[in-house]
């Protein structure tokens, strides 16, 4: 998990170390999460790996952001609403792991009763769409999608090809079935 948000003075040096941790845990089959991410918690199972410092509530709903601010702001009015968590991924750059795997992996989650998206980029619209497709025909999914432009850092222009062809995806979500979750759906488990 690459926490920092900086790794170096420069966006060249901060790339190369980047490429260099991916290659490294490619090397020895391990999956990345970030950079740039707020961390991973498992709040039904006790886990944090996160450097968010407020009280996460055990629940059946599961957050999955890019954003760790927004992810973050939605933890702490989650609190004080007494809503709790299945799960909660902050995905950052998600250079390695990316929406379809979280999805994958919430679908079989019995722990999860309901999936809350925050997308600002999709970098692997088939992935993601089939993901998205079978979460939906088994929980309820609510995503929110936010930016209207595909503008990234320079350092990730290699990726830029691929997040501007994800735009056309949206349509196609607009299509899939639409839940509507009860207010117990959300309830903390105490």
């Amino acid at each position: 998990m690459l926490l920092a948000k900086e790794f170096a003075d420069s966006e060249q040096l901060e790339q190369e170390l980047i490429n260099e941790a991916l290659s490294i845990a490619r090397h020895f089959g391990i999956r990345l999460l970030g950079p740039n991410v707020l961390g991973l918690m498992r709040p039904v199972a006790g886990f944090n790996a996160s450097n968010y410092n407020g009280k996460v509530r055990p629940g059946n709903l599961a957050l999955v952001s890019e954003s760790s601010a927004l992810c973050a702001a939605m933890l702490d009015w989650a609190d004080s609403k007494e809503i709790g968590f299945s799960s909660v991924v902050s995905l950052g750059g998600a250079l390695d792991v990316g929406f379809g795997e979280i999805l994958d992996y919430l679908v079989a989650d019995n722990a999860t009763q309901g999936i809350l998206l925050h997308v600002h980029h999709i970098y692997d619209a088939r992935r993601f769409m089939s993901a998205l497709r079978a979460a939906a025909r088994t929980k309820p999914v609510v995503v929110i999608k936010s930016g209207r432009f595909d503008w990234m850092p320079a350092s990730w222009c290699s990726r830029r090809a691929q997040s501007a062809s994800a735009t056309a995806i949206w349509p196609s979500c607009l299509t899939l079935r639409i839940w509507w979750c009860a207010p117990s759906c959300v309830t903390a488990r105490r």
